[in-house]
């Protein structure tokens, strides 16, 4: 890992900001989408848009440092491996309010509160993170029954 762009990605980190708000990348991804580099071994990776194209990309540090605009609402989220596989939001937010319920917790985008579902521990999730995550769960029974 490149020393100088964790630095420079850690300059940006708002821990407690991250804390409160609780948006977690889902799913995560498994690899940079522009070198193959596998995330699980990085602390960071950026979900962000690319210089010149204007498509987005998640990007490793380096990748990022390279072909990445900018971490902002708008240009770029950052994320941070908190435990193998769980990544949190610590830079890039939504400049809505998330208590409001205007911000999914998951994928960190913005919704009026009326098309947000409220979760037992208070989060909010979207209509397509909640798809998503049955999607998983249906993944994950038919594995266990294939290996009963």
């Amino acid at each position: 890992m490149d020393d100088h762009i964790t630095i420079k990605l850690s300059k940006l980190v708002d821990l407690a900001e991250a804390k409160e708000r609780q948006i977690h990348s889902l799913p995560p991804p498994e690899k940079c989408d522009l070198c193959s580099k596998d995330l699980s071994k990085e602390k960071y990776y950026i979900d962000g848009e690319l210089k010149k194209s204007g498509h987005w990309a998640n990007m490793c540090p380096k990748c990022f440092d390279k072909n990445g605009v900018n971490i902002g609402w708008g240009e770029g989220q950052l994320y941070m491996q908190e435990e193998k596989g769980s990544w949190l939001l610590v830079a890039g937010f939504s400049p809505s309010d998330e208590k409001d319920g205007s911000v999914c917790n998951f994928c960190g985008e913005e919704y009026d509160k009326k098309d947000l579902f409220e979760m037992k521990d208070g989060a909010w999730a979207c209509q397509n993170c909640m798809d998503q995550a049955g999607s998983i769960m249906n993944q994950w029974i038919d594995k266990q029954k294939e290996e009963s």
